[in-house]
């Protein structure tokens, strides 16, 4: 089945920029939404590294199946050649155009305190994010630290969770025009199924 963009799912894309936070309604898609984009990044761009850090290890386990059922539903003809595929990790060969280059697709928990450190990465999805502790703050702070400037994209998404945590901080930060980040709004009323 191909991947259509829903109604809120389009304006994010028309509007997306190289740092974003979404502030959401439960079961919008836009999880769904970033994860198949920067899947698809790692498909067309060698050398590519793009993680997903998740809220719990459940739901990471849910997002990389999101990713792998969407290369094993490909046709063949586009299909990607893969090197490895382990629980959480797809490297993704392009040695046919760059000898010995691959791409890398991982998704982790925010509950690791090691998670995307100490490596490069150009595409990065923090999910729910409004209900991460403290450490796991600390590791967004250190992954977005790393992303090169101008050839990288990061995303901040959430359902709302209260006041004075991280998430609620970019947000009004956002409102504010203060720092990098791009504020996107989608309140429950913008889904068609809602």
């Amino acid at each position: 089945v191909p991947f259509h963009f829903n109604p809120s799912q389009q304006e994010y894309w028309d509007n997306s920029t190289q740092a974003d936070i979404i502030l959401k309604a439960a079961s919008m898609g836009f999880t769904t939404f970033c994860v198949l984009e920067f899947l698809a990044y790692c498909m067309l761009i060698p050398g590519i590294q793009a993680l997903v850090v998740a809220q719990r290890d459940d739901t990471g386990t849910n997002l990389f199946d999101i990713a792998h059922r969407a290369i094993q539903a490909m046709p063949e003809s586009v299909r990607p050649t893969l090197l490895q595929s382990s629980r959480n990790r797809i490297e993704i060969d392009h040695s046919d155009t760059v000898p010995g280059m691959s791409s890398i697709f991982e998704v982790g928990s925010a509950n690791s305190d090691s998670f995307g450190r100490g490596r490069p990465t150009h595409f990065a999805l923090f999910t729910e994010v409004g209900f991460y502790n403290e450490e796991a703050v600390k590791m967004i702070m250190g992954i977005i630290s790393r992303l090169p400037k101008g050839n990288s994209r990061y995303v901040l998404e959430s359902t709302a969770n209260g006041m004075d945590n991280y998430f609620h901080n970019q947000w009004k930060m956002s409102e504010n025009n203060q720092g990098e980040l791009t504020g996107h709004f989608f309140p429950w009323f913008k889904s068609p199924e809602y």
